[in-house]
């Protein structure tokens, strides 16, 4: 019986370390188009670099049990506007009803009602997400499949659950997606 134990313990291990050197191997395409390097963290792989000036991260993460592998890109900025935005949708409109959730309106009826907008500062996150530019970024960034955008004291974050390894790490879609948080990032 212990052998049994012993053999799968070993299979998940092998398992365990292909899925990272996977992870690893994918991101480490990125190191010949932007200035950076690919580590591991614990069942993660980052991609730490520079674009233009900017400094980001790429996080692979493996799939859980009740959670889907995500894609997490990082731009890092020092913000003072603290900001976590969310498509809406039936839970969110819930929240509101019963006080749960405060949302910022910023008086664009079709933006208001795709978008959940939190802050720590409700009238700066208004004047902010009065920019067109802005606006259109964060749209653009939304209907590429990013579930969430928050923005930090450290850094401007987007999350894409169920990500394809190979269209969403693309080089060129990563330059894109960089260039939309760069508008974002303006005014932060």
């Amino acid at each position: 019986m212990g052998w049994i134990l012993a053999i799968v313990f070993g299979f998940v291990i092998i398992y365990l370390f292909y899925m990272i050197g996977s992870r690893k191997r994918i991101l480490s395409k990125l190191t010949s188009y932007f200035n950076g390097s690919v580590s591991s963290a614990f069942f993660r792989s980052i991609f730490n670099g520079q674009y233009q000036g900017l400094n980001f991260s790429i996080k692979l993460t493996p799939a859980g049990k009740n959670t889907p592998p995500y894609l997490i890109i990082s731009l890092s900025k020092d913000c003072t506007l603290h900001l976590t935005i969310y498509r809406e949708n039936a839970l969110s409109h819930l929240g509101e009803k019963i006080g749960l959730v405060h949302e910022v309106k910023v008086d664009d009826e079709t933006f208001d009602s795709d978008f959940l907008i939190c802050s720590n500062d409700q009238e700066r996150a208004r004047i902010y997400l009065s920019s067109a530019d802005i606006k259109n970024a964060i749209r653009e960034i939304f209907n590429d499949g990013f579930g969430s955008l928050k923005a930090d004291k450290k850094s401007i974050t987007i999350q894409k659950p169920d990500y394809n390894s190979t269209s969403d790490l693309a080089p060129q879609k990563i330059t894109t997606v960089l260039q939309r948080l760069s508008v974002v990032m303006k005014g932060l």
